[in-house]
């Protein structure tokens, strides 16, 4: 997932995180996070309001950070494990703050001196201090102080991109989703093999993460069971992998849950994986292994974000359309039947800035 500059109630900008509930994906895992997408003419901008597993954090115009809801693992990071019904202020950051990013149990934030901190759930080192303490509190980040210019969490993998256009991850590497030739988990941030320049976007998915190039080519790694990575395969990747056919004109990209998604300089959007219940908008449930048109898509649209099974994009009118998993309503038109392709959100059909 885009993001907007305009200030209401209290927050400077509003790049809405979608989550959903998902079913038979490895390790019981049931929830989804990520800032959606991520370049373009916001590749500088990051999140303000995002939603985790089962946390919401929001960044004020203060740049101080509050969190709500969950708090098993200190994700709202106040210090204790008490669930918080309302915003509540997380410990330390009461200013500083330029970007806040929430995974499945844990969050971090971006300040202004470049440096990034996390809390929470840290049994896979996604919080990157060089243990699996769990943090009810903002933990310094090992060896990010400084030059980071934007942050994406997935479940429970963390990446950040530095001013030098490299790409850093840490935690959870089970699939490859650190992108260092391994399948270690990494409890500090490492170098995603090959991508030590030339980046202007990340976009962390569940297992799978993908990064925007200066050349407008897009590349992912990671969790492949899907075709998520969109390389013509379903073998995962250890190391940032050509998304096939995407090797320029890309302004945006979004990793969702097992799917992923592109913006194209023609306002078109092309989305991969996992098409269960419709999330690739192309008229059919069939996963696909390497980018597919969204019918109707092939114009006209300026921000993308991909949730856990369901997708939706901003149009040039300021109206949004979503398609893709709608049993709780996640569509917005009114039904709860799976949407198959674009499909109006009722009542917004114009005004609209930012998803």
């Amino acid at each position: 997932m885009f993001k907007i500059k305009s200030a209401k109630l209290g927050i400077v900008a509003v790049f809405l995180a979608l989550t959903a509930f998902t079913q038979g994906w490895p390790q019981f895992v049931s929830a989804d996070a990520n800032e959606g997408a991520v370049g373009g003419p916001n590749t500088l901008e990051q999140a303000a309001i995002t939603a985790g597993g089962g946390q919401t954090c929001a960044l004020l115009t203060t740049g101080a950070v509050k969190c709500w809801g969950i708090n098993t693992f200190g994700q709202v990071g106040d210090n204790t494990t008490d669930t918080r019904l309302t915003p509540t202020q997380v410990d330390g950051l009461t200013s500083g703050v330029t970007a806040i990013t929430t995974g499945g149990s844990h969050a971090c934030a971006l300040l202004t001196t470049g440096a990034v901190k996390c809390w929470g759930d840290n049994t896979y080192g996604q919080v990157g201090d060089n243990t699996t303490d769990t943090r009810l509190t903002p933990t310094q980040v090992d060896g990010l102080t400084s030059g980071v210019t934007a942050i994406s969490a997935g479940l429970s993998q963390t990446c950040a991109l530095l001013t030098t256009g490299a790409v850093k991850c840490w935690g959870d590497n089970t699939y490859g989703q650190v992108g260092d030739n391994t399948t270690d988990t990494r409890l500090t941030p490492t170098q995603v093999d090959g991508l030590t320049s030339g980046v202007t976007a990340i976009s962390a998915g569940l297992y799978h993460v993908c990064a925007l190039l200066s050349t407008g080519a897009v590349e992912c790694w990671g969790w492949n069971y899907y075709g998520q990575v969109g390389d013509n395969t379903d073998v995962d990747k250890l190391t940032p992998t050509q998304v096939d056919g995407l090797t320029s004109g890309v302004t945006a990209i979004t990793a969702g849950g097992s799917h992923a998604c592109a913006l194209l300089t023609t306002g078109a959007v092309k989305c991969w994986g996992n098409n269960g219940s419709g999330r690739l908008g192309d008229n059919t449930t069939d996963n696909k292994l390497t980018p597919t048109q969204v019918d109707g898509l092939t114009s006209g649209v300026t921000a993308i974000t991909a949730g856990g099974e369901h997708t939706c994009a901003l149009l040039t009118t300021g109206a949004v359309e979503c398609w893709g998993k709608n049993y709780y309503g996640q569509v917005g038109d009114n039904t709860d039947v799976d949407k198959l392709t674009p499909t109006q959100v009722d009542g917004l059909t114009s005004g609209v800035t930012a998803i």
